[in-house]
């Protein structure tokens, strides 16, 4: 009797140290992704690389590419 509550009580221990690390695991995840995703959104909302004015400005130089002067190479 004594070695089989002593096996079960191995068998619960290690069964709940795995849950528990699973459940450590999913958190450092978790925690690494929110990181990732703050890096992300500041990464795109630098003004400099905002691709709405970049757009505009692009959308610009070609309605305003044919009022540009051409530059012929020798």
């Amino acid at each position: 009797m004594k070695n089989f509550l002593e096996y079960t009580y191995e068998v619960v221990w290690k069964s709940f140290e795995r849950y528990l690390y699973q459940i450590q695991q999913k958190e450092v995840m978790k925690y690494e992704e929110q990181k990732l995703q703050e890096i992300y959104k500041k990464k795109y909302q630098n003004p400099f690389t905002d691709r709405s004015k970049l757009r505009s400005i692009l959308r610009d130089s070609r309605t305003n590419s044919k009022k540009l002067p051409i530059i012929n190479g020798l």
